[in-house]
């Protein structure tokens, strides 16, 4: 994502993981939210597999989901799997900090960078959909929570020291 800082020209942008399907509507929904003053629209991720994975099912019940559609949600929940903002903000916070190594913390730090720079409200768009198979298991992604554990919990709690509300 980084290698776009210096190329950006729009005034928004908008960050799809590349195993993510947009629904057709997908940039309308989120210009519905980013145009009012301030705000980050963070989209929804749909596993088709969620019934048949059980990392899918759960990835689809924490953080932003446990909030209403068009409700404002705290930073450390946004992902940029499906997120849309002001282009100003990626660029004058420059950008996600690569030195975040493995699994984890990166989209946090960014968020909480975000927010404490400008005045913005995080909105969970429920309807600005992509979709994706999850093809991580239960196992494999218990293990990059040991991992985020591990190697980046520590930089985002030194570099957020006044950041209780996640710890």
């Amino acid at each position: 994502r980084n290698l776009a800082l210096d190329k950006l020209i729009a005034p928004y942008v908008c960050f799809i993981d590349s195993d993510l399907v947009p629904h057709p509507a997908l940039l309308e929904r989120h210009l519905d939210v980013i145009q009012r003053a301030g705000y980050v629209s963070l989209g929804d991720v749909r596993y088709t597999n969620a019934s048949s994975n059980l990392w899918a099912a759960y990835a689809q019940t924490r953080g932003k989901h446990k909030y209403a559609d068009g409700a404002e949600i705290p930073p450390y929940y946004l992902v940029t799997g499906n997120c849309a903002h002001a282009t100003k903000y990626f660029v004058e916070v420059g950008g996600q900090d690569p030195g975040f190594m493995g699994y984890g913390g990166e989209d946090t730090d960014y968020a909480l960078r975000v927010a404490s720079t400008f005045p913005v409200h995080i909105v969970f768009s429920k309807n600005a959909v992509c979709t994706g198979v999850m093809r991580k298991t239960l196992a494999q992604g218990l293990d990059e929570l040991e991992e985020f554990g591990r190697l980046n919990l520590h930089l985002l709690h030194k570099k957020h020291p006044n950041e209780h509300r996640m710890f």
